[in-house]
């Protein structure tokens, strides 16, 4: 028995061999003995999922905090830490606005992934600054065609929500190629004041300089028109309303958003050493970020705030990675020097710092059936030193059996948002330190690739003076923040994540399971145990013209008092009402690819659960969402 399709859902990285074709331009962060995950393009069809977030939600380790809105911001959790902590690049070069220091994955397309990179474990602080709780990478998709070679990809749902995608790839000449992409996403939204519009545009030209190097030129634009109601009204008859959009109040009625970014890339990338494996990239980029948020009294009633706020950040610098790779070892050393502004924020102010770090992987195979790694990052941050180090190591046991443990030091610095914003909305006690956090992992894999794979990770992390964002007053629209630093926190538990092929039978899951402890009160921001799962029929039929995948998936969680989010300040705060209850819901997926089309039929929430996946905003409602992906080659 063969898996259906050409790839696993979650396959480990290989070696790139001398690049003919540009996905190989940018390799992997290369990992071999932790409980990282990499997911290939080629599975991503057959997830019926509409945005990075949500795959990342499907990933070992990780809690997606979604509002099941679109257009809101998915907040990214690795077993208890949230965005603040978990870095967020492409093709190794950090996306975080420094302004928040978070990255919303909503609006990343996902037909702009070759390979996505999700790493919950010890090695998770190398990849980025403040990736102390984890880290994303995307490598982008490159296209290597004589011909022109287009995609569209759209889909329908409720709400009058819709997406569309298209691209086009083509080599102009022997030496360039030339792509380009759009994509358009909007929503009238299920409650009041929840509509949202936003376009994206990509460009990418390659320049093959010689026979072993690449030139890459890259703009990506983002522009959203969002708005923000902050979830349901918290008073009692609103949550009560909650799953009947008509009689519900929410908590604003004229707040939103607009977003317009730039993110401008120019990388040479080379392979001059004889092992092909072995590449050098120096990437110079520049971003710029306009926020511009408005409350203007125009709701009905009106709320008497008047707030026009316009918030500008850009970084640049540039970023260098060099990869040594032989028989029984691989290097990878990775140096980064940015410039970081608030160009303009009446909350922030006008802030310039030079920040850089540098970090180093080594990967030694003595024998066949053992990896050892050992790695260490130093950053400049704010004129203050800091190194995190760290080692981990997988033992092969045969017959696909493995068992891998490793453990890190690391901290998470105060970003601009926590140091200097200012507010009658916030508090603050003194000058907040940076985190500190000690983290061990242990696991067991066992992985047969014709019918089933495993893995199981236990967990501990210890945070010193972690950062918190605590209730504070109680007459404003959006929930006040009072930032601090608490006493120690001690995160731990297990993760897990599956796939199972028997017969035409196809079944998968990933599972968290997280206590917290700490010498203060702790609130439940996070369910004690979460899952995702799926059964399914997945086969190719009609002489393997037809490849269908269709069945049931899951999700459940367990209880919490979870966080509630502020829109203006981009904050989830400790929710300070009444706890949510637990809830679980089933989609009934329907995907089929015939020949280079895909056909997405997704009918969700079939058994219209009702319940809250963060206060207070309720798990989508009952709906259909159709959807087609056609690659065409002319």
């Amino acid at each position: 028995m063969t898996s259906p399709d050409s790839s696993e859902t979650f396959t480990a990285p290989t070696a790139p061999a001398l690049p003919s074709a540009g996905p190989l331009l940018f390799p992997a962060f290369s990992r071999q003995s932790d409980t990282s995950s990499t997911l290939d393009a080629s599975v991503l069809p057959f997830l019926g999922v509409r945005s990075p977030g949500e795959i990342i939600g499907l990933s070992q380790g990780s809690y997606l905090r979604d509002p099941n809105v679109e257009g809101q911001y998915q907040q990214l959790n690795f077993r208890g830490i949230d965005w603040r902590g978990v870095s967020f690049t492409v093709d190794g070069r950090l996306m975080n606005d420094p302004a928040s220091g978070v990255y919303n994955p909503y609006h990343f397309p996902t037909d702009y992934i070759e390979r996505l990179e999700i790493i919950p474990g010890p090695r998770s602080f190398l990849f980025g600054l403040n990736g102390a709780g984890g880290a994303v990478n995307v490598v982008t998709r490159q296209f290597d065609s004589f011909r022109p070679n287009s995609k569209i990809n759209y889909f329908e749902g409720s709400h009058g929500s819709g997406y569309f995608d298209g691209g086009i790839s083509q080599n102009v000449s022997n030496r360039i190629n030339a792509t380009i992409g759009l994509q358009s996403r909007s929503t009238d939204g299920r409650y009041a004041n929840s509509a949202s519009e936003a376009w994206n545009s990509r460009a990418r030209i390659r320049y093959r300089l010689g026979d072993r190097s690449f030139l890459l030129l890259s703009h990506y634009l983002t522009s959203t028109k969002t708005q923000l109601n902050g979830g349901i009204a918290p008073d009692p008859t609103s949550v009560a309303n909650a799953f009947f959009p008509l009689s519900t109040d929410v908590r604003n009625l004229d707040s939103y958003e607009k977003i317009t970014r730039n993110d401008v890339d120019l990388s040479f990338v080379g392979f001059f050493f004889n092992d092909s494996a072995s590449s050098s990239r120096l990437t110079l980029y520049y971003s710029n970020n306009l926020r511009e948020y408005r409350d203007e009294n125009a709701g009905t009633p009106p709320n008497a705030l008047f707030i026009q706020s316009d918030h500008r950040s850009s970084w640049m610098g540039a970023v260098l990675t060099q990869r040594f790779e032989q028989s029984f070892h691989r290097f990878t050393i990775n140096a980064n020097l940015e410039l970081r502004q608030i160009e303009g924020s009446p909350n922030l102010g006008r802030r310039r710092n030079t920040i850089g770090s540098i970090s180093a992987l080594e990967e030694i195979f003595p024998v066949d059936f053992v990896t050892v790694a050992g790695y260490a990052r130093y950053d400049r941050y704010l004129n203050t030193d800091y190194i995190g180090f760290g080692a981990d190591a997988r033992l092969f046991l045969g017959g696909g059996l493995s068992l891998f443990g490793g453990g890190s030091f690391s901290q998470r610095f105060p970003n601009y948002q926590e140091l200097y914003w200012t507010d009658s909305t916030v508090s603050r006690s003194g000058t907040l330190q940076q985190e500190e956090h000690t983290q061990t992992e242990i696991g067991i894999e066992f992985t047969n690739e014709e019918w089933i794979s495993v893995r199981l990770a236990a967990f501990h992390r210890r945070v010193v003076h972690p950062i918190l964002f605590l209730p504070f007053g109680t007459d404003f629209v959006f929930p006040g923040v009072a930032m601090t630093n608490g006493a120690d926190l001690v995160n731990r538990g297990f993760d897990f994540r599956f796939w199972l092929r028997v017969w035409f039978l196809y079944v998968e899951g990933t599972g968290l399971y997280l206590s917290r402890s700490s010498d203060s009160p702790v609130t439940a921001e996070y369910p004690e145990f979460s899952a995702t799962g799926g059964l399914y029929f997945w086969e190719r039929l009609f002489g393997n013209h037809l490849n269908l995948k269709t069945g049931f998936r899951a999700r459940v969680q367990t209880g919490q008092t979870g966080t509630a989010f502020n829109p203006e300040i981009l904050a989830y705060v400790q929710n300070a009402d009444q706890p949510l209850s637990a809830g679980a819901g089933v989609d009934f997926v329907l995907i089929g690819r015939i020949g280079d089309a895909h056909i997405h039929l997704i009918w969700e929430n079939i058994i219209e659960s009702q319940y809250f996946a963060t206060p207070y905003y309720p798990v989508s409602d009952r709906a259909i969402r159709f959807g087609l992906s056609w690659t065409f080659l002319d």
